[in-house]
């Protein structure tokens, strides 16, 4: 079975279970990552930082002094440094927070999804809060691994990030198995298909890139709008920072579909691997 195969599988249970990942996406990212925009926005804006900005690029292109915008914008930008340094902070903060209560999204669908193809809202947060610790440990020894390996040499790196792409899987599939073991079970899993699995990761992402620049096309054609409006002299803090909440519902909308697809592929992939022996 070829990657046609596992994609319209994976693309089948995604919409079986659009629902349930809907509403876990929404609960366990998307409200998340909102409360973060929403923090740095409030702090710039409430600063004056964006009308002065506004102010800035008009009177640049009103006066013919464009050549010199990026200087003035700089020394803005050490006007208000500290607005930036407390939404910097804040959003550090708060983005942690946030990353981890996704991760029980990421644990609970891909748990939920190898013990069976249906499942609902409710499997994704059990079984995300299930074995958390764990996991999150799991996934830290993982990437202290691969980061030696990037640190090394790049090309050690890029191989054993193709070995132990279905580490996570390995591990749901027995979670009595320890990290270094799960390892090695996607390793020995992918041996004699690496260029397979190379080839069906770089198609993916083909499509995953191309998801993502469709949902993004109202912000892209909001963002040359202000681009004219700024030509012409007429640049409005409101419009951008409309063209900036767009763009960044625009994709987590993409996000919606990418991560969630994302990680079905891989378990039908693994459960592919796992059916069949290596050439």
């Amino acid at each position: 079975m070829g990657f046609g195969y596992i994609f319209s599988k994976s693309w089948k249970d995604y919409k079986a279970n659009f629902k349930s990942i809907a509403l876990a996406m929404l609960v366990l990212y998307f409200i998340g990552f909102f409360i973060v925009k929403l923090v740095s926005f409030v702090i710039i804006s409430s600063s004056g930082y964006n009308v002065a900005l506004e102010g800035v690029i008009n009177g640049a292109f009103a006066n013919g002094d464009v050549a010199n915008l990026t200087q003035t914008m700089g020394s803005l930008g050490t006007q208000y440094a500290s607005a930036f340094s407390q939404a910097s902070l804040y959003s550090t903060i708060l983005t942690i927070v946030a990353v981890l209560v996704y991760l029980i999204f990421v644990f609970g669908i891909t748990s939920s999804y190898m013990k069976k193809d249906k499942f609902s809202f409710r499997d994704i947060l059990t079984n995300g809060k299930s074995n958390y610790l764990i996991c999150l440990g799991f996934i830290v020894v993982a990437l202290l691994l691969l980061a030696g390996l990037y640190v090394l040499l790049i090309i050690p790196g890029i191989i054993f990030t193709i070995y132990w792409m279905l580490d996570l899987y390995a591990f749901y599939d027995d979670p009595k198995k320890r990290y270094i073991e799960s390892l090695r079970s996607s390793y020995r899993l992918v041996k004699g298909r690496w260029w397979i699995t190379l080839g069906y990761t770089i198609l993916l992402l083909i499509i995953f890139v191309a998801i993502y620049l469709i949902f993004n096309i109202p912000s892209g054609v909001l963002a040359g709008i202000s681009l004219a409006k700024m030509i012409s002299g007429t640049y409005s803090s409101s419009f951008m920072a409309v063209v900036e909440w767009v763009g960044f519902i625009m994709q987590a909308l993409a996000n919606f579909v990418i991560v969630p697809l994302g990680i079905m592929f891989y378990r039908n992939l693994y459960r592919e691997y796992k059916a069949t022996k290596a050439n």
